[in-house]
């Protein structure tokens, strides 16, 4: 019987999960066609593909989800079309894209592909033909990185405004060239290569240009027996990044010159200490064994048993004197069986029976004394101990003045530093502590020569401070002229150095101000590409 309710019961559980995932797929069904009433195809859409695959081949469900997705195609092509309208190519562009990954075969996506490709790519070219040429190849790069089965198709107007683009930058370049602005030259050079993959050399011949006119050189003067001064001035020394900022000990014409100077460091040692404590085991004491007391509740608990045992024993022995007394009075009666003599039988089985148990009962007893007299009154209990102890904290700390000076070539203000450098080390130790089993803890600190080293190596940004300030300023002295200046040619050329010197941190107005002018995008992230 038990095996046949486990069985309904595992068929119920059955039942319960086939209902559940009924529910689910018919309430995703419920939820898309709601979404289908509001028009919101991209949720019923959504809704119709999940229950589709909680519940797979259902022609209803493919039916529905087939008119979402159309639906999901009508409403882009709308959108698409207000883009259009609108002049926001790369827009409809990516509009376009989608639909054409939700059914990349429906006729009204092919058609939505031609129209967007045709009326983009013809923009493109009249932007190009403008002179924007920018503009024209964000609009071919939307295309063939949106929709790749038509980038063969806008290939050839693409490749015709890149050579009219190259031959723009090339016109421009030589025109730059011719009046020394190199940072122009540059720019233009980079833009022709990234485009075409040619003119490498002359664009890598205009960096090196650039950077013989434009390299904002540090130079570190520090006396040859100064360690912090000389450790200092080689953990600076170096191009700074993407930047034109180096720092180094010997070059040509240096922007700034930047004296470090370090005074004698001077240490000092301090000692603490604090008292610490450890438990340990310091020896045993006997305790009440609880399995003793367990084992005397046992034996008490069948001495009981056997005294209702015994009773059981003796009540049914007097019912066998009883019914043999009522048979008797009955007398013989041959061939039949008398109430008294079954009331008889009974009684002896069940006295038999009770007197098995009774020495069932006996043998029980018997053995829970003698695990009582083998159990042992008391046990042994661990006994813990508290041992407190010296630890001693020793510092050592190293203080050093340092003192740096810069100064700029072209007269700007320089800045100085004088103050305090420190840095410090400590230890705890402590001796063996044997009773409790604490190991010992030697003093480990760094040497005084060590400390110092790990001092000046922290000293470095601090200095490192004044060569940003003074290419910071620099940087803003260029700017500052580029927003001075009036004619075109000279004002891209400053803001293109102010980008050049450090284009990993190029102000992004900048940058637009850079494609005003000269029609060359993204100007940081093309210098930074090199």
């Amino acid at each position: 019987m038990r095996r046949r309710r486990f069985r309904l019961g595992l068929g119920a559980a059955v039942l319960s999960l086939t209902l559940a995932f009924g529910c689910a797929w018919q309430g995703h069904v419920k939820k898309g066609d709601e979404f289908m009433a509001a028009a919101n195809y991209d949720a019923a859409a959504t809704e119709y593909a999940e229950a589709l695959r909680l519940h797979p081949d259902d022609e209803e469900i493919i039916a529905k989800l087939a008119d979402a997705q159309l639906g999901q195609i009508e409403a882009r092509v709308q959108s698409v079309r207000a883009a259009l309208t609108s002049g926001a190519n790369s827009q409809a562009i990516a509009l376009t894209a989608e639909a054409y990954k939700i059914l990349p075969t429906h006729p009204k996506t092919i058609a939505l592909v031609d129209e967007v490709v045709e009326v983009t790519s013809q923009r493109a070219t009249q932007s190009a033909e403008a002179g924007q040429f920018a503009d024209a190849m964000q609009i071919f790069d939307a295309i063939g990185n949106g929709l790749p089965s038509a980038a063969s198709r806008v290939s050839a107007a693409k490749q015709a405004v890149t050579q009219a683009w190259v031959a723009q930058l090339s016109e421009a370049a030589a025109t730059a060239q011719g009046a020394g602005r190199v940072g122009s030259v540059l720019m233009y050079q980079s833009k022709i290569a990234a485009l075409s993959g040619q003119g490498i050399a002359e664009r890598d011949a205009a960096r090196a240009q650039v950077v013989a006119q434009l390299r904002y050189f540090v130079q570190v003067k520090t006396k040859s027996n100064d360690e912090g001064a000389n450790t200092v001035a080689a953990a600076l020394s170096g191009r700074q990044g993407a930047s034109l900022l180096e720092v180094g000990s010997a070059g040509e014409r240096p922007a700034a010159t930047l004296t470090i100077e370090f005074g004698k460091p001077k240490f000092s040692t301090d000692k603490q200490t604090r008292q610490e404590t450890a438990q340990y085991q310091s020896g045993t004491k006997q305790v009440p064994n609880p399995f003793y007391k367990m084992a005397q509740d046992d034996v008490l608990d069948e001495e009981r048993r056997l005294m209702e045992r015994e009773n059981d024993v003796t009540k049914q022995e007097r019912y066998v004197d009883q019914y043999t007394a009522d048979v008797a009075r009955e007398g013989d009666t041959p061939g039949t069986t008398t109430g008294a003599e079954q009331n008889l039988s009974n009684a002896r089985s069940r006295l038999e029976a009770n007197r098995r148990s009774l020495e069932d009962q006996r043998n029980t007893l018997m053995r829970a004394k003698e695990k009582a007299a083998s159990t042992a009154q008391t046990t042994e209990e661990a006994v813990y101990s508290t041992h407190s102890y010296t630890v001693t904290t020793h510092k050592l700390t190293v203080t050093v003045q340092a003192k740096a000076k810069l100064d700029h070539a072209d007269g700007r203000p320089g800045s100085t530093m004088d103050q305090p450098l420190s840095a410090s080390a400590q230890d705890d130790t402590h001796p063996a502590q044997n009773i409790a089993g604490v190991a010992e803890d030697p003093l480990s600190l760094p040497g005084k020569h060590e400390l110092a080293a790990e001092l000046y190596m922290q000293a470095a940004p601090t200095v490192g401070q004044l060569v940003a300030a003074s290419f910071a300023d620099y940087r803003a002295g260029l700017l500052a002229q580029a927003n001075a200046a009036t004619d075109p040619g000279e004002k891209l050329e400053l803001l293109l150095r102010y980008v050049i010197v450090d284009p990993q941190y190029a102000d992004a107005r900048i940058v637009a101000d850079v494609l005003t002018i000269s029609g060359v995008p993204d100007v940081a992230a093309l210098l930074l590409a090199q």
